[in-house]
């Protein structure tokens, strides 16, 4: 059964800025202009430093004063941005959402909800992979209309046997009348129940599954049962 959803669309990126710390041996400010008036107070009174050679050195001084004031300013960019990128997710809390994503979790001996969307009429087949890339089930779908559908996987393998709890993918693949390939992609779906980050970027948790908050499609508001009965 085709799944149809009314939603807005939002993205939601992650950006990370390594900080920089000084090291305390490079030349800031107030070494060059000390050592400029040094040079100045013990230069040789009987060959002075020619007027071009005293307007150089002023123009590397200023140089170097733009460069540290565009440094500071691209830090405070960067930092504005990488707040934008990652900290702003709290908003998701309770929502929910659609990301794309080919992930799968096992938890109980039941699979999470998957979805996938196919761009023209094809016959479908899906396969579910173990954490190591193994295969371990084959759906066939058989032929489906364009449009969105869930995976319905039992957490079981080939064999009829219920898999052990973890992370698993699948991959769908699809075929139109010809035996040409139909353009697919892979998304989950559901109630953001909590938010976590690896490596400074933000993933946002559908129960037990984590999803990258840069791969969100859409957000929605989730049912009330006042909506569901309507």
């Amino acid at each position: 059964m085709t799944t149809s959803i009314n939603t807005w669309s939002v993205g939601a990126g992650a950006y990370s800025n390594p900080t920089t710390e000084s090291t305390g041996t490079g030349l800031g400010q107030e070494d060059f202009l000390q050592l400029l008036i040094a040079q100045l107070k013990n230069q040789d009174p009987l060959n002075p430093m020619e007027g071009t050679d005293f307007t150089a050195q002023l123009a590397q001084f200023s140089s170097l004063e733009q460069l540290f004031g565009i440094g500071d300013s691209l830090e405070e960019m960067l930092s504005i941005q990488s707040n934008n990128g990652t900290g702003d997710v709290g908003y998701l809390l309770g929502k929910v959402i659609v990301a794309e994503d080919d992930s799968l979790t096992v938890n109980g001996g039941l699979s999470s909800s998957a979805n996938f969307t196919i761009e023209e009429d094809a016959a479908v087949s899906i396969s579910i992979f173990d954490s190591y890339g193994i295969e371990v089930k084959t759906i066939n779908a058989g032929s489906l209309e364009a449009g969105t559908y869930s995976v319905g996987w039992d957490g079981r393998d080939d064999s009829g046997v219920s898999v052990e709890d973890g992370s698993y993918s699948y991959e769908v693949s699809a075929k139109d009348s010809s035996g040409l390939p139909v353009s697919t992609y892979t998304v989950v779906s559901g109630e953001v129940t909590g938010i976590t980050y690896e490596y400074g970027a933000p993933y946002l948790l559908l129960g037990d599954q984590m999803v990258s908050a840069g791969s969100i499609l859409e957000v929605h508001m989730p049912e009330t049962a006042t909506d569901s009965e309507s």
